[in-house]
């Protein structure tokens, strides 16, 4: 078994499709299937609209702090009075330095949400289609289910009108017919409800829709949790939001300490040349702006304690998770060895036995309803293993084979 990476940029490929390595048609449709549907999704649209603007927020940040301010001092007397000022503050204390560190991982934090946004709907709409594919064929097992039914019924009929059954017999299999009939009904419902649910994630009309890989991906190995989590995109975003707390400290910090401004004056005053220099500085008596940075430094501890909280639940969850696919791996598996033919001869085995006599009709229904259970938990086997994979890429951050 290989071990899983994380891929990270762009867009993340379909583990279903990767995981079907024989079968690269199935693979390259599901992987089409997936960015296409995805590539103009409002969550996605908007998600990259906030990494330009936190783009041009980060750009802005890199400009100087203070523009020069002209003053021009002009009066008309006895004695005409023009003189021209130029003053600049200068950022003494480097709080422009701060402020490009705060745009950096800002910049970090909105393209790690555009990561983990795509990354969301993809295992969401990988959900929702290995849903559509499991009430699919949920769907014609109860179809099929509903003619052995309507085949069984017609047989007992001409069986009771040549005296071979009792009337109480065809009752029961009316019964059950009758059953398999609404249970059909519901199985439709929810096959319809699952092709709705897909059209969340379609943005243009879709003619068919890809099958899910016959084939789960095997149980992955993880030599280490806590490597394989920093590079998740969530803990990314988190981890920039951590550093860009901490640049918001220094920045309160500096904000402490004033900027001077710096001028210099040259003209006519009272008809005479006249130069002068001006030095000037704010003074932070009546505001110290220390509250600021004691607020500051609190986001930052906050801002650790979320992420590290979130290691910790991460980590707590990936163990049961990949307990949890591990053993719906193996049901899933067993299933796969057994196959589906042996429950296909087993109907036809029944049918046979019943029609010659040697099976009552009520223990060709008993035995006919464990086969047909039998198959829809077959069915379930697959979609609880895939629905625990998810779980596992959700967690991980995980999507491709490398």
């Amino acid at each position: 078994m290989k071990p899983f990476h994380i891929l990270g940029g762009a867009l993340l490929l379909s583990s279903i499709a990767v995981s079907v390595s024989a079968n690269s048609k199935e693979a390259l449709l599901t992987e089409n299937f997936i960015k296409n549907s995805l590539a103009s999704h409002p969550l996605i649209m908007s998600a990259r609209s906030n990494v330009v603007a936190i783009q041009a927020e980060a750009e802005a940040k890199e400009q100087p702090l203070y523009n020069p301010e002209l003053e021009i001092e002009l009066e008309r007397t006895t004695e005409n009075t023009s003189i021209v000022g130029l003053s600049q503050s200068v950022d003494w204390f480097g709080k422009k330095d701060v402020l490009v560190k705060i745009g950096q991982q800002s910049l970090l934090k909105a393209n790690a949400q555009l990561i983990e946004t795509e990354f969301n709907l993809q295992i969401d709409l990988l959900r929702q289609l290995t849903k559509f594919n499991y009430d699919k064929k949920q769907n014609e097992l109860a179809g099929r289910s509903k003619l052995l039914m309507e085949e069984f019924y017609d047989i007992a009929q001409t069986r009771h009108k040549v005296g071979e059954i009792s009337q109480v017999e065809v009752d029961l299999v009316e019964l059950a017919r009758l059953t398999v009939i609404m249970q059909a009904n519901e199985m439709q419902a929810a096959y319809i409800a699952s092709q709705q649910a897909l059209s969340y994630y379609i943005t243009s009309p879709v003619t068919s829709w890809p099958d899910i890989a016959p084939t789960l991906p095997a149980v992955p190995v993880v030599d280490d949790i806590n490597k394989l989590l920093l590079q998740h995109p969530k803990m990314k975003k988190l981890e920039a939001n951590v550093q860009a707390r901490k640049a918001e400290v220094q920045l309160s910090e500096r904000q402490q300490k004033s900027d001077p401004n710096f001028g210099i004056k040259a003209g006519l005053s009272d008809g005479e040349d006249y130069v002068g220099l001006s030095f000037s500085i704010p003074l932070n008596i009546r505001n110290s702006y220390k509250s600021e940075t004691k607020a500051a430094r609190e986001r930052v501890t906050e801002a650790e304690i979320i992420f590290d909280e979130n290691i910790r639940q991460s980590t707590s969850a990936i163990k049961s998770t990949l307990t949890r696919y591990q053993a719906n791996y193996q049901a899933w598996k067993d299933w796969q060895q057994a196959g589906s033919s042996i429950l296909d001869r087993r109907i036809d085995n029944l049918e046979a036995t019943w029609k010659s006599g040697e099976l009552a009709t009520s223990d060709y229904l008993l035995q006919l309803r464990e086969t047909l259970n039998a198959n829809k938990m077959r069915l379930k086997a697959e979609y609880q293993a895939w629905s625990s994979w998810f779980n596992w890429l959700t967690l991980s951050g995980t999507m491709t084979l490398s």
